[in-house]
């Protein structure tokens, strides 16, 4: 099996479209920046030559693209993971938008005025920018908020919401995480969005839809991770564009689903046995003193371990990859942060019982998958079939879970192929789904679709071959 050529080209090209995923995203200010600081600006440009200002329809779509151009001129000084573009895109973009309309759309010249007085505060701000008087200046005005809540009737949900907020600009003084676009910044955003939304949910104890029982289960767990993570100080500073997207759960996932595995998987299984077939080398197998059965059962093992080397390899090298161009090599010996849905309680786990946990809870798709890979194989010994079926069942698999609306579906194969979605105690997508009923299919179909590549197998006529 390791003699084939086929399973270190295939290697080769997903390290080095890896490779290249991680350059891109190395290189996504320069990207970014070059397409808002030019081509942006252009089209904006372009799109307000074209309006009639006569037309007050067409003065509305004016304002707007002008509002957009204003400020990207106006961000074209700075780096897109700057703060300073940050604040121009978040807190300039209203005062800009209250000049455009009040000169071009209400006409209003008081109003104007007072919106060029705030503009013109902010453009003297931004050219001295410090981030932290910025954010200290965001303290001051919540904390005034709070005090004033009772005059201006604020309800308790929203006060616990501003003092959430001031707790995070504390601690992005701290931890030195300012204002823009970095992961640490990012994930302390979510924190914040994530808290009024289980905020929403905390006292909704009765829900009906099972969609809203499972979109409560997945705020509760976003808000409970991203309170462990800071209650920890585990939120810092990194050079990846998302906080969560470490070197870590970047090998995790490759444990989970991955297409690049699930390829490397039926291009292997689908060629092992119709390859002996086509190369006419299945006379000689024969020949030697083994059974069909432990023949085709050692091609399985081999197509296995491979899938495992395969596994293996391209998370280490992924690893590597990302490690050299961004660091955080500290993310792959601290604890993953679990959540326990039953509990709910957040766990730490170790990178390696992650990965277990979840290969063990794709396996089954795999399994399933393979067995499509080497029954066509056996039947058509082509490898071309073998191999664009079991990808054609994913596809037909996303379409069938889309429209999937009754009891039945929970018994079909793709609904109970990904057991992730219980990991943990988690609700499954399809509301009928159960961790029962789901590896109980999950056996039935790999039993089913093994003993009919088994059967034709043994039953194979070789002589033409």
């Amino acid at each position: 099996m390791f003699a084939k050529k086929t399973i270190y080209i295939f290697l080769a090209i997903v390290l080095v479209i890896t490779a290249v995923s991680a350059y891109m995203e190395k290189s996504a200010d320069k990207v970014v920046n070059f397409i808002s600081g030019g081509l942006e600006a252009q089209m904006y440009k372009s799109s307000m030559e074209g309006y009639d200002l006569s037309d007050p329809e067409q003065v509305k779509y004016y304002v707007e693209d002008k509002t957009h151009y204003d400020v990207v001129v106006l961000s074209q000084d700075y780096k897109p993971s700057t703060p300073e573009y940050k604040f121009i895109n978040d807190e300039m973009y209203e005062t800009v938008y209250c000049l455009n309309e009040n000169e071009f759309i209400t006409k209003n010249q008081e109003a104007y005025n007072d919106c060029k007085k705030t503009y013109d505060e902010q453009v003297a701000f931004l050219k001295n920018y410090n981030w932290k008087t910025h954010i200290e200046n965001e303290i001051r005005r919540l904390e005034e908020e709070v005090s004033l809540a009772k005059t201006t009737n604020l309800d308790e949900n929203s006060i616990k919401s501003l003092k959430l907020q001031i707790d995070i600009l504390k601690y992005r003084l701290e931890n030195k995480i300012p204002i823009d676009y970095s992961g640490a910044s990012i994930a302390l955003q979510r924190y914040s969005g994530a808290y009024d939304e289980y905020l929403q949910y905390e006292n909704e104890k009765n829900l009906v839809l099972y969609n809203d029982k499972r979109d409560k289960a997945e705020a509760e767990k976003e808000y409970f991770i991203y309170k462990y993570k800071f209650d920890h100080k585990l939120i810092q500073n990194t050079t990846r564009s998302l906080e969560e997207d470490t070197l870590a759960t970047g090998a995790a996932s490759i444990f989970s689903y991955n297409m690049f595995a699930l390829l490397f998987l039926v291009l292997v299984g689908g060629s092992v046995v119709a390859e002996e077939f086509n190369k006419g080398t299945i006379k000689q197998l024969l020949l030697k003193p083994f059974t069909r059965t432990k023949i085709l059962t050692s091609k399985i093992i081999a197509v296995l371990v491979a899938f495992l080397f395969f596994l293996v390899v391209y998370s280490l090298m992924t690893v590597l990859i990302y490690g050299v161009t961004f660091g955080g090599w500290k993310s792959l010996v601290s604890p993953m942060i679990i959540y326990d849905y039953n509990t709910h309680v957040v766990l730490e786990h170790s990178l390696i019982l992650v990965c277990l946990e979840n290969l063990l809870a794709v396996l089954p798709l795999y399994l399933i998958l393979l067995g499509v890979s080497l029954v066509f194989g056996v039947i058509t010994t082509n490898n071309t079939i073998a191999t664009i079926l079991p990808v054609l069942c994913t596809i037909a698999a996303d379409i069938i879970n889309a429209f999937a609306d009754k009891k039945i579906f929970a018994f079909l194969p793709t609904m109970c192929w990904d057991l992730t979605q219980f990991l943990h105690g988690g609700l499954p997508e399809f509301r009928y789904s159960t961790l029962p009923i789901s590896i109980g299919i999950d056996c039935i179909s790999i039993l089913i679709l093994y003993g009919i590549a088994y059967y034709v197998f043994r039953k194979k006529n070789i002589k033409n071959q």
